[in-house]
């Protein structure tokens, strides 16, 4: 599963804000239970920023303002987990106003982030999550956003350059392979 990159080998054991930490493999759970899972407001957050919208977008790509791209890989396949790798990238500009452009986005973002309800299954304040996510908008347009690389050496999938709207909606990828239970890859297609 790691060669094919089918796992996130990074997690987190609390709700609070520190960086994911790398997990070894024989660490992850066997079975996940609903009750098993930290929330994490960075992988919701992330969500949030691909779905941003603006009454000036074309009405076939409602989502131009989104923080970043959806991406393929060489083989046209979905790239799996480009969400976390965001969420990872996001929660640590919350650690670290210097991978902001500008000082003031850094800290209307703090304001929106602190400012976010807890989050209650079925119960959610989705504007407040909007509000957080258009202020992580100009960190997902960084420049820091164009360099970064997680400790793993991944890099962030679909970053666009500038501020401006995104001209074209989301690439189409192929779901891609997965491994089965023998360890051999399916395309899922």
């Amino acid at each position: 599963m790691k060669k094919s990159n089918n796992i996130f080998l990074f997690g987190k054991n609390t709700s609070d804000n520190s960086l994911p930490h790398l997990i070894r493999p024989a660490e992850y759970p066997n079975t996940i239970s609903f009750s098993s899972l930290v929330d994490d407001p960075f992988r919701s957050l992330t969500g949030f920023v691909r779905e941003l919208q603006s009454k000036n977008c074309p009405s076939e790509n409602k989502y131009c303002m989104r923080g970043f791209n959806k991406a393929c890989d060489a083989n046209k396949d979905s790239i799996f987990y480009f969400e976390n790798r965001w969420a990872y990238f996001f929660n640590d500009g919350l650690l670290n106003s210097s991978k902001w452009d500008y000082i003031s986005n850094f800290t209307n973002f703090e304001e929106n982030f602190q400012s976010l309800p807890l989050a209650k299954p079925g119960d959610q304040d989705f504007d407040s999550w909007f509000d957080a996510a258009q202020t992580l908008f100009w960190l997902a347009r960084s420049k820091s956003a164009r360099h970064y690389h997680l400790p793993n050496g991944f890099t962030l999938p679909g970053v666009t350059n500038g501020y401006g709207p995104i001209d074209q909606p989301d690439p189409d990828c192929n779901f891609g392979p997965c491994l089965t239970v023998n360890g051999e890859q399916r395309h899922m297609n």
